[in-house]
């Protein structure tokens, strides 16, 4: 069983392509997917599939949003291990006294 990261792009942005996170969570319980965990209304989901790879399970994750909910969004998967890089590689080191105004 692996743990992904899901980082949805365009959601909940002004209004437009609105995805409650319990109607997220529901498609990825749809989806196979388990230990589902959201934030905020951020698009950003965590979760555990035991099979599938990033490229297949963003597909799979678009495509149900998209029948469900009539827009496919842009979606990345990480693995954990790929999220804590880009972290350690932040040329932002001074924002991670701030995290909420750290981007990467």
């Amino acid at each position: 069983m692996a743990t992904w990261i899901a980082l949805f792009r365009g959601i909940n942005v002004v209004g437009n392509n609105r995805l409650l996170m319990k109607d997220l969570v529901r498609v990825l319980e749809d989806e196979g997917l388990t230990e589902i965990r959201t934030y905020i209304q951020s698009g950003n989901a965590f979760f555990n599939s035991a099979r599938g790879t990033p490229r297949s399970l963003a597909d799979r994750v678009g495509r149900a949003v998209e029948a469900r909910h009539g827009f496919r969004p842009r979606i990345a998967i990480l693995a954990p291990r790929e999220l804590s890089e880009a972290i350690a590689g932040s040329p932002f080191k001074a924002a991670t006294s701030e995290p909420k105004s750290l981007h990467l």
